[in-house]
């Protein structure tokens, strides 16, 4: 028992020794600005998107129970 836990125990203190040693970056991310006509425009866009979707498998879409909810 106390060999079972002394591999485990050992892997566990390398592994966490080895990773407080790294430095990290600090990650930076660019702000974009659109226009509201933009955000509309593609918020617009997903949405027939979606509408295009859902119209063309409708015919499809419970032919396996052969029921809707």
């Amino acid at each position: 028992m106390k060999r079972n836990l002394l591999k485990l125990i050992i892997p566990v203190i390398a592994i966490v020794l080895a990773s407080c040693g790294q430095k990290t970056e600090k990650v930076t991310f660019d702000s974009r600005t659109i226009s509201t006509e933009v955000l509309k425009d593609k918020i617009a866009g997903g949405w027939a998107g979606k509408m295009i979707g859902v119209t063309y498998g409708a015919p499809t879409e419970f032919k396996a129970k052969t029921a809707t909810f």
